[in-house]
């Protein structure tokens, strides 16, 4: 009997460790799964502002803060929703969003569900904690909505990654304040503006392509933070060198490094806390650069109102422009081609004739005739020589007068190039040139008569 009962006890424990390391494993498993297997979304609360006022006519007021963190690989969002989760009306806010996402996602009103849906992918990567900022631009007008609390709450967020975290996540509401009134910025052409549409001619420097005006109401003194403008025109980043921000504020001039996006189209400024604006004061904020090329194309400097920011020296509300100021649109100047002798050396082994340095402006051109005079008479087997050693055109004989024209096409690209002219006797040529190419960007023709036609 005793023997029995041992064997049924040692079945039971057996059970029990198999029960144990079953239910081990699968934890381990499920585990593995949301940490290691596939890339996962952690999502949880950041640190949330105070509860406070939000007065009209206040930009970029912080609501919520949240927490993404991609675990185990790249996690791809799709979208990101913002929910009106306080007891204000929509209107209350002229513009919500987000600030932080890796990718830039504009804001914009409440639809008729009450919410804001990005509707932008951006990734995440793996092991990266982004951290969002639900903000909200209150309206110009709150009287009707005076006494209001407002809050937004991240309601849903779209992406293949499994979840860890519980939605919505939602900030302390903020009171609805119309009594307040902070200051306004607003813009307009200013001084410097060109007014007109120019052509800028290559290798100008400090050009000035937009000047603008920027004013501040006799509501409170403020700080002017950055500004940014949108580039309209078609020029690329190359084209334009030491691109810089100058405000102009009581005859103080400080110059500002510009950063520029990488698809060439904007170009930030921060000014940090340097430009103190009191009540009724203007400021000049300019963009100037260098034109180094870019032929045909055209620069044209958009600053939105929404891009101009400040700080409220009283109340410490941050501030947009209520207005927006675009330059003119100007056209980079063609480029040029000019050409002159250089050192007699020799060169390749083969006797020389010269030296020639043409000097290329704006773009590449693609020479189709070159001639030159010979002063040492008539001459055979005339080449002429690039600074690698590549001989780009000839051998040609000259005519019984000394003159020689090559009709080979080849390149000159765009800076200072040396060539090389040699023959089977050493001799020289004239200062006098006759040329003739393409431009390889805006198919312009360019030319160097200083010899009669051949």
């Amino acid at each position: 009997m005793i023997h029995i009962m041992n064997k049924i006890n040692w079945k039971r424990t057996l059970l029990l460790y198999f029960v144990i390391a079953v239910v081990a494993f699968s934890a381990t498993r499920v585990e593995h799964s949301a940490y290691g297997s596939v890339p996962t979304l952690k999502v949880e609360p950041g640190t949330q502002p105070a509860p406070g006022l939000a007065p009209q006519n206040a930009k970029t007021i912080t609501f919520t803060k949240v927490k993404l963190t991609a675990v185990d690989g790249d996690v791809v969002i799709r979208n990101l929703v913002i929910q009106n989760t306080g007891l204000s009306d929509d209107d209350v806010f002229s513009k919500v969003g987000f600030i932080g996402t890796p990718a830039y996602i504009a804001g914009t009103a409440f639809n008729t569900n009450h919410l804001y849906e990005t509707k932008t992918s951006f990734t995440i990567k793996a092991s990266t904690t982004v951290e969002l900022t639900l903000y909200g631009d209150m309206a110009s007008s709150l009287s009707s909505w005076q006494g209001q609390k407002a809050a937004l709450g991240l309601l849903r967020i779209d992406t293949d990654a499994p979840i860890i975290g519980t939605l919505p996540i939602v900030g302390p509401a903020q009171t609805i304040n119309s009594t307040i009134v902070i200051g306004t910025l607003t813009t307009s052409a200013g001084p410097q503006d060109p007014a007109r549409s120019k052509a800028l001619e290559l290798g100008t420097k400090r050009v000035v392509f937009t000047s603008t005006k920027v004013a501040v109401d006799g509501a409170e003194p403020i700080i002017l933070k950055s500004a940014k403008w949108t580039q309209l025109g078609s020029v690329a980043i190359a084209d334009l060198a030491n691109v810089k921000a100058i405000v102009t504020l009581k005859d103080v001039v400080k110059e500002f490094a510009v950063t520029i996006s990488t698809d060439g189209k904007d170009y930030s400024a921060d000014f940090g806390s340097s430009i103190v604006m009191d009540k009724g004061d203007t400021a000049e904020v300019a963009i100037l650069g260098d034109v180094v090329s870019g032929a045909g194309r055209t620069v044209s400097f958009k600053l939105m109102g929404s891009n101009v920011k400040g700080l409220g020296g009283t109340y410490g509300y941050n501030i947009k422009a209520a207005t927006t100021h675009t330059g003119y649109t100007h056209t980079v100047g063609s480029g040029s081609l000019s050409v002159s002798p250089a050192n007699l050396l020799s060169y390749m082994g083969e006797p020389k004739l010269g030296e020639i340095i043409l000097t290329v402006k704006g773009e590449p051109i693609e020479i189709s005739e070159f001639g030159i005079a010979l002063t040492s008479g008539a001459r055979t087997k005339v080449k002429l020589w690039d600074g690698w050693g590549n001989a780009v055109a000839g051998p040609v004989d000259s005519s019984s007068d000394g003159r020689v024209l090559w009709r080979q096409v080849w390149t000159a690209k765009e800076g200072t190039n040396k060539y090389y002219v040699t023959s089977t006797d050493l001799g020289s040529f004239e200062d006098k040139f006759w040329v003739r190419g393409i431009g390889k960007n805006t198919k312009k023709e360019y030319s160097v008569t200083g010899l009669p036609t051949p």
